[in-house]
């Protein structure tokens, strides 16, 4: 066996409602929407993308260490150029079919958290991208969930693995932050609610918004510089902002280690990875995090 490196994106996906977006949606309802995709026939599970004549479908699911594991298969089809040899540098006629593609598989682990759904992603060009993936998930909650009462959709920010404060300052805005703090902070000297919070969960999250085209950067900067000084009190901040492109990212404390690749084994004879041995190095991550 010999061994080859794979990327790994980290992702962050939310489950909301067009008819109702307040409204808090119970993040079960992918894990359920996988299940009933992989009931379905296999060529009912095909998602084209005409316009770079490839496709997806999902292939395989299962659970382990609290990881639901997903494998996607994709293709790409009418590309069938003269094979060439090697060792001899021959050609010979490509036998697949214009209709025919080499199988690629992508390997995928999500976590459900309470507010979100945690993505690692094996990011590879011949495999689904976390914009396919989403835009997949969402084909079928349409398909299955979808009436007059629900519109349910699937969005998702990125979630950089590098250092926070780093990366706060790379955002051009920040229109958002939730700090997460203690209970205790109730007790405070100023609120003195100190005998009343015994049914009180573990945490209290204190919502930041920016003006309308402004933005908070250098206050979540300053909270930022407290948690990491062992503020006690402050357990965890998540911003939301855009990058200098406009693209929409998610910051969080809990996420800083930077694991950007893992070894995967390969077969020497198919160049195809072995999925178990990926799953477990993506279960290592998530147990890291």
């Amino acid at each position: 066996m010999s061994t080859v490196k794979r990327k790994i994106g980290f992702y962050s996906l939310e489950i909301k409602n067009k008819l109702n977006i307040d409204e808090k949606i119970d993040n079960k309802l992918l894990k359920n929407c996988i299940h009933q995709i992989l009931t379905i026939k296999k060529i009912e599970r095909i998602f084209d993308i005409r316009q770079s004549n490839k496709f997806h479908l999902l292939a395989t699911e299962n659970f382990k260490n609290n990881c639901h594991n997903i494998t996607f298969n994709s293709a790409k089809h009418h590309h069938r150029p003269p094979l060439i040899n090697r060792d001899t540098a021959d050609l010979r006629e490509n036998p697949k079919e214009l209709i025919e593609g080499e199988l690629e598989t992508t390997h995928i682990s999500l976590k459900y958290n309470k507010d979100e759904i945690v993505v690692l992603l094996e990011e590879r060009t011949v495999g689904i991208s976390i914009g396919k993936l989403v835009a997949y998930f969402n084909k079928y909650l349409n398909k299955f969930y979808n009436n007059d009462k629900n519109s349910y959709f699937i969005s998702y920010t990125v979630i950089p693995k590098k250092n926070f404060i780093a990366e706060l300052e790379k955002l051009r805005r920040v229109r958002f932050a939730e700090v997460y703090v203690d209970k205790r902070i109730l007790g405070s000297e100023y609120l003195n609610f100190a005998k009343r919070i015994e049914t009180v969960q573990e945490n209290i999250v204190i919502e930041i918004k920016a003006k309308k085209t402004l933005s908070i950067k250098e206050t979540v900067k300053m909270i930022a510089r407290k948690f990491y000084a062992d503020n006690q009190q402050i357990e965890k901040i998540r911003i939301y902002g855009n990058s200098n492109e406009g693209n929409n990212v998610l910051l969080d404390t809990e996420i800083i280690k930077t694991i950007e690749y893992i070894e995967a084994e390969i077969d020497n004879n198919t160049g195809i990875v072995n999925s178990e041995v990926i799953f477990e190095s993506l279960s290592s991550i998530f147990k890291e995090n």
